[in-house]
């Protein structure tokens, strides 16, 4: 027990321990005889000596760092089915910290796969249900610098919000960190519950570490309203990695959310997938699944400079090669891959150019990246992301009426200014060196330059891999300019190329006309 409570304190120090947590022993049970701040869950009761509820209050009343762990009899899983809301955790104000240990229950299996290798194999064998119109597990803040949260194991359903982070903003707050649960689904993994969940975590004034790049700290969210993140401040931490959000457990089956991701507020600290510093063998582990949803990310907070969207997969399966489409009946007006409504902030980095940085957004019943009719100071800076095959446009600056033609000088405003995007005049190709002479019809006063420009394989009109990218200054502004540019050896034989144009303040233009060098030997379907 003594190791399990050092391990808790160590996450404290995240990010820098979290990659070193060892699994936790799945199966365990209770320890016996029961550590001090142990309590032990024993039956499925909705109250009473044994009940989890019990434990809750139990943990409440002792203060402190405190585990909670389960050894129901029985074989087969067990469905603790609640009357009532659960305790508000830390309602004394003397609660250091709570580690809420589904894998403990005795047949538990953690999760061996990573996103490059499927869906999940977790086996959950602690099932908590809501009455509907009550919370799940949700806290009072506290005099401590920070309260440390961690709940894992676990299969939840029939709550307005199944974990609850901070609804205020004090100046204490709570890390949460939430591993290996299936929030909103029924405990397979395969269905939606009868009694759903609003949203499967909502982290409001918080830190937070959802999911992790251990196979056994990716959880599956689904068939809720999804992750809402809504009050956040520059100072924030919070991490959704590794995660399946919105498919069923094989990661191949819709089970939608409403919003896969929802950034409400401020959202600057917030990071959806690998690292800034890119995506290595590590940062694959920090893919998330985000597919099914009606939409897979809404960002509409005010402060998105630092926010990251980098490495996942936005309406695939878990594969990168099938469709699960995020969209519904309602599409194009009310779904997407990534929707940007960001009250006119910074433009949202949405991608990356460092190895696997990049987004594959694709298939969805929607854009793939839109900032949608109505909120015309929206802006996003899309990098070297994989974006095909959606429905309508892959980068649109409205849900009706797919690219929008070039104006000329690009005077008209509205999402990203409605940059244009780059007229291709003539390409050809000698070895690895790509000769391509283009324009962009913006005048100096509608954009801020120079503008970068990046070149994509040609994927149906949208972009496949990210290329190379050009720097087309003030000077040429509406002019032709030719360029030779060196192609990474992996895009060899070109058979064709998309480009798109972004001013130097991160104001991004859809993708141009695919210029195709052989459309008879073209791969229309990348």
């Amino acid at each position: 027990m003594s190791a399990r409570l050092g391990l808790l304190g160590l996450l404290v120090l995240w990010p820098s321990v979290l990659l070193a947590q060892a699994p936790p022993s799945a199966g365990s049970g209770c320890p016996s005889p029961l550590p001090a701040h142990t309590f032990c869950v024993s039956n499925t009761a909705d109250s009473g000596a044994g009940s989890l509820r019990q434990a809750l209050l139990d943990s409440d009343s002792a203060g402190g760092a405190n585990t909670i762990d389960f050894e129901i009899p029985g074989t087969g899983t067990h469905t603790i089915t609640l009357a009532s809301q659960m305790p508000t955790i830390n309602q004394s104000g003397t609660v250091t910290s709570l580690l809420v240990d589904g894998y403990s229950q005795p047949g538990s299996v953690l999760n061996t796969n990573t996103p490059d290798q499927g869906g999940l194999n977790t086996r959950p064998m602690i099932e908590i249900v809501g009455p509907g119109g009550v919370y799940g597990f949700n806290y009072y803040c506290c005099p401590f610098p920070k309260i440390d949260l961690t709940y894992r194991g676990l299969a939840m359903s029939g709550f307005i919000i199944a974990i609850a982070g901070q609804s205020a903003g004090l100046s204490a707050k709570a890390k949460l960190n939430v591993y290996g649960n299936f929030l909103g689904t029924t405990i397979d993994g395969t269905a939606i519950p009868a009694q759903r969940n609003g949203y499967g975590i909502y982290i409001g004034y918080d830190d937070a570490q959802i999911g992790g790049t251990q196979p056994w700290q990716r959880n599956l969210i689904s068939a809720t309203n999804g992750i809402g993140i809504y009050g956040g401040t520059s100072g924030d931490s919070i991490v959704i990695e590794g995660n399946l959000i919105g498919t069923d457990v094989t990661g191949t089956q819709p089970l939608p959310n409403s919003y896969g991701v929802n950034l409400d507020s401020n959202s600057s600290g917030v990071r959806v997938g690998c690292t800034g510093t890119g995506c290595t063998a590590a940062g694959h582990a920090s893919r998330n699944v985000i597919s099914g949803n009606s939409i897979g990310v809404d960002i509409s907070g005010s402060g998105t400079g630092g926010l990251q969207i980098k490495g996942n997969y936005i309406g695939t399966d878990w594969s990168g090669t099938q469709p699960v489409p995020n969209g519904n009946s309602g599409c194009p007006a009310s779904c997407a891959g990534i929707w940007v409504q960001t009250g006119g902030s910074a433009p949202a980095t949405i991608g990356g150019f460092s190895a696997g940085e990049g987004n594959l957004i694709a298939y969805n019943n929607g854009p793939g990246i839109v900032g949608p009719d109505g909120y015309l100071s929206e802006s996003f800076d899309q990098q070297g992301n994989a974006i095909h095959n959606n429905a309508d446009t892959d980068i649109g600056f409205s849900f009706y009426y797919g690219r929008i033609a070039n104006d000329a000088g690009d005077g008209d405003t509205g999402v990203n200014n409605r940059q244009n995007y780059p007229a291709i005049q003539a390409a050809s190709i000698a070895g690895n060196q790509l000769t391509v002479k283009y324009l962009v019809d913006t005048d100096v006063a509608n954009a801020t330059y120079p503008l970068r420009i990046d070149f994509y394989v040609d994927s149906d009109e949208g972009s496949g891999a990210f290329l190379v990218s050009d720097s087309y200054p003030a000077t040429s502004a509406g002019l032709p300019r030719t360029a030779t540019l060196t192609l990474p050896a992996s895009a060899l034989p070109l058979v064709g190329f998309v480009a798109s144009a972004t001013s130097a303040d991160g104001y991004s233009s859809e993708f141009s006309r695919s210029w195709v060098f052989d459309r008879i030997f073209a791969d229309r379907f990348e």
